[in-house]
């Protein structure tokens, strides 16, 4: 369902405020007491009362009101709540002329268009209800049936913050209610669009399309249907191209030369521990100022309210249970960088190295293991099968190794064996497969001379 924000341009500050909440995915939950209408909350409460009077006798004795007491008490707490909670206010229209005029700074705005599915997507840590509001005469009442069943339903919530006066019916509005009013944040793809008002200027649209570029954006213009009220959008082009890039690729630099894929494996949030977690997946390697550029935008983008975030990076194909190539912690605005596995400049010397090698060669592989990452040339010397493994460090280990052929490729053994009864196997395709006890552990595709 499409659900949309109108959003007013009356000064530098405010349309700067609000771009940032777009450009860094987030939405301010407002408490009751900001919103326009003084009349939100109002609950009546004579039906329970009745119902009380009625209940109270066949609880029995003189003990029946102290065993009442706590439900009332209860009730009471939930709707004190009320000074706590969030709203965000949407609706169902992006073309009414009251909302553009009210709203959106008589046309000199626009309005934002999500996707409500995916702006209720928030962390599992946050509790969210949404609901359509409820326009009435008079306001709503509550019994207990709405005691009753809300722990199951988020109908007593309704009553508390989706009801409002007839007059307000044209808004449309849909509600977004958090238990905490403020800051909120939700998935960059909830937005899936941008309509311009009549009046904006275009400064104002160039400068919203620049900030949001490589999103995905669909941008509308508002036009006015001749000899009529109503409103029409048209399709309008983003100056900045339609290719998909936030999120998800990282551009050439001085020394990469090409556009480095990424995307988000899964990310989590602990909100009572201001703690997050994310782990990406890059195509290649890249560089470690790249990998600070990137952590940085996880943290102001999607992690706003954490306080420690643990970021891990992996290369695509790494097998999942071998450790991270390069981790990222941050403590408040403190980053700490790690680099487990080979970086762009100690691989390039490990292949330089290979690239050198003139002995009668088996095969030649690279373990991008992190903590152990190492070149592996296995040799035959004079009829001995010699594995010369070379690190990062600059040491080396040579070992002895004997072999039998299988029908999947041959297996090379240790002389001697190894405490651990580990082995590899070589199959047609010159991939080296490492086996223990416990069945295959680490897959190593051939270093091939270019």
């Amino acid at each position: 369902m499409k659900v949309y924000k109108y959003r007013g341009i009356y000064d530098k500050e405010i349309f700067e405020r609000d771009l940032i909440s777009i450009q860094r995915n987030y939405y301010w939950g407002a408490n009751f007491q900001t919103l326009n209408d003084p009349c939100e909350t109002i609950i009546t409460s004579d039906k329970l009362t009745k119902q009380s009077k009625f209940i109270l006798p066949l609880l029995g004795g003189k003990k029946s009101e102290e065993r009442f007491s706590p439900v009332m008490g209860a009730l009471n707490k939930l709707l004190s709540h009320t000074n706590k909670i969030g709203i965000y206010s949407l609706s169902k229209t992006y073309n009414d002329e009251l909302l553009w005029a009210h709203y959106a700074n008589s046309h000199n705005g626009y309005c934002i268009e999500y996707d409500l599915n995916k702006l209720l997507e928030s962390y599992d840590s946050d509790r969210v209800y949404s609901f359509p509001v409820i326009y009435k005469k008079q306001p709503p009442s509550i019994d207990f049936n709405n005691i009753i069943g809300s722990g199951k339903s988020n109908d007593l919530i309704q009553k508390m913050a989706g009801y409002k006066s007839i007059r307000w019916e044209y808004e449309e509005e849909i509600r977004i209610v958090t238990e905490d009013y403020g800051v909120h944040s939700y998935d960059h793809k909830a937005i899936t669009g941008i309509y311009f008002g009549l009046r904006m200027m275009e400064n104002h649209k160039n400068e919203i399309m620049k900030r949001l570029k490589g999103r995905g954006i669909y941008y509308y213009q508002i036009e006015q249907i001749p000899k009529t009220y109503k409103f029409s959008k048209k399709d309008i082009t983003d100056i900045y191209g339609k290719e998909i890039t936030y999120l998800c690729k990282i551009p050439k630099s001085k020394n990469q030369n090409f556009v480095v894929n990424y995307k988000i494996l899964e990310k989590q949030f602990y909100k009572f521990k201001e703690k997050a977690t994310i782990s990406i997946e890059l195509d290649s390697k890249i560089e470690e100022k790249q990998l600070i550029s990137i952590s940085n935008t996880i943290k102001s983008d999607i992690f706003i309210k954490a306080n420690k975030i643990f970021i891990s990076f992996m290369i695509k194909g790494m097998l999942k249970g071998n450790g991270y190539w390069a981790t990222v912690n941050f403590e408040g605005n403190n980053l700490k960088l790690s680099v487990n596995g080979l970086n762009l400049e100690q691989e390039k010397l490990l292949i330089d190295s290979l690239k050198e090698e003139s002995r009668e060669t088996i095969g030649m592989w690279i373990d991008e293991s992190p903590y152990v990452c190492s070149s592996m040339t296995l040799l035959n010397e004079d009829g001995e099968i010699i594995l010369e493994t070379k690190y990062i460090d600059g040491s080396k280990s040579i070992e002895k190794f004997e072999s039998t052929e299988l029908d999947i490729g041959i297996k090379y053994e240790q002389l001697g064996g190894n405490d651990h009864g580990e082995y590899f196997i070589i199959d047609k395709n010159g991939t080296l497969e490492y086996f223990s006890e416990s069945g295959p552990f680490k897959k190593l595709k051939p270093f091939r001379l270019k």
